[in-house]
């Protein structure tokens, strides 16, 4: 029976796949204009630009990265504080918010102007009074802003002044029309809220090298140990970059567990998960 119901898994998944990838073709030979949709399985609706292609799509149906909705689920307890870097359409912020509750709170950054748009329409779509949205960067201290294309069609172009990397075969055209982004490093972020984060949440394209080794020495002194969870991405790593992300997690007390291309980190002893609960941060944003 338990073969059978596999075999079943595996038949509706391979059709759930191609439906997407066909719809996501239909929409895009049609142009069709953004909606707002609700959003299965999620609890939540979305304004989508359902043309953009299928990642979209898989948004529109709530098939867009099930594990990391899972991870969430395992990781996430109402009242926290999460920091979310790489907001994008606000999926994951619209989740997040869920998860929190009302006595959590959701700082949700976004860099692209085009994609900022869209998660606060999405934000205000689902009345989430706990999330705020930033239009701005994380970056190391010493980088104010970014120049910015308004659409994300030239993000890669634009975030290696962040990150470093050049992107192999992702350069395009430089774009006529740029805008500023504001920066801000994460630790002085925080110092500014005078609150630490429980939960570090972010998928920003390689950017994470750059902002761990800003974080490095809080987390090994133990000052700060949220809950990390974080797509990596070895394509854009320069030599040894996965190997630095590992080392200091796992000398800052890491766990690691491993989804894909995704790590939830989580802090091995209960007196280092608790040390995101202590008095507000009044040296973080401090340099040492």
């Amino acid at each position: 029976m338990r073969a059978l119901y596999e075999r079943f898994r595996t038949v509706l998944a391979r059709f759930q796949k191609r439906f997407i990838r066909w719809y996501a073709d239909y929409h895009m030979r049609r142009g069709t204009p953004g909606r707002v949709y609700r959003v299965p399985f999620r609890g939540y609706r979305m304004w989508l630009p359902i043309s953009w292609g299928k990642t979209v799509a898989q948004r529109r149906f709530g098939a867009f990265e099930p594990w990391t909705f899972g991870a969430l689920d395992r990781s996430v307890r109402a009242g926290a504080t999460v920091i979310e870097i790489g907001a994008c359409y606000g999926e994951f912020t619209l989740y997040l918010s869920k998860l929190v509750g009302p006595s959590g709170r959701v700082y949700a950054f976004e860099l692209v102007p085009q994609n900022f748009e869209i998660l606060t329409r999405n934000i205000a779509l689902n009345h989430c009074d706990n999330v705020e949205a930033f239009h701005m960067g994380v970056a190391a201290r010493g980088v104010s802003s970014i120049e910015m294309a308004p659409d994300p069609g030239h993000l890669y172009e634009s975030i290696s002044s962040i990150s470093g990397r050049p992107y192999p075969d992702r350069h395009l055209p430089r774009p006529e029309e740029t805008v500023a982004v504001p920066c801000v490093s994460l630790l002085e972020f925080m110092a500014a809220h005078s609150r630490k984060a429980d939960y570090l949440f972010m998928d920003i394209e390689a950017c994470e090298v750059a902002l761990f080794q800003d974080i490095e020495q809080t987390l090994r002194s133990g000052a700060w140990h949220p809950i990390v969870y974080m797509e990596t991405h070895p394509q854009f790593y320069k030599t040894g970059d996965l190997d630095y992300l590992r080392r200091v997690l796992t000398e800052s007390g890491y766990a690691i567990e491993v989804i894909g291309t995704h790590w939830l980190c989580r802090p091995r002893t209960p007196h280092a998960a608790a040390s995101a609960h202590a008095s507000p941060p009044q040296t973080l944003g401090s340099k040492p």
